[in-house]
């Protein structure tokens, strides 16, 4: 055993970011809950024209997620 937890990629709705953590909801709906990762934890994958151009994601722009297990868990993405 390595120790490491496994990683897994999850589809997310982008919102915003700070210095140390990205805000995502599990799907579009405008109910949906803010989920607020920390950015040592996670990597951002844009879907989008924001891939392309090398800038950060728009508000509503689907991302890919990907971090420990226990952490989507945690938060609720799987």
């Amino acid at each position: 055993m390595s120790g490491r937890a496994p990683f897994f990629t999850v589809a997310a709705v982008y919102q915003t970011e700070t210095a140390a953590a990205v805000c995502v909801r599990a799907t579009e709906d405008e109910g949906a809950p803010d989920i607020w990762l920390p950015l040592s934890q996670v990597t951002v994958t844009p879907l989008t024209r924001a891939l392309f151009a090398g800038a950060t994601p728009a508000r509503g722009d689907p991302v890919e997620i990907t971090a420990p297990e226990w952490l989507l868990i945690e938060k609720g993405l799987i």
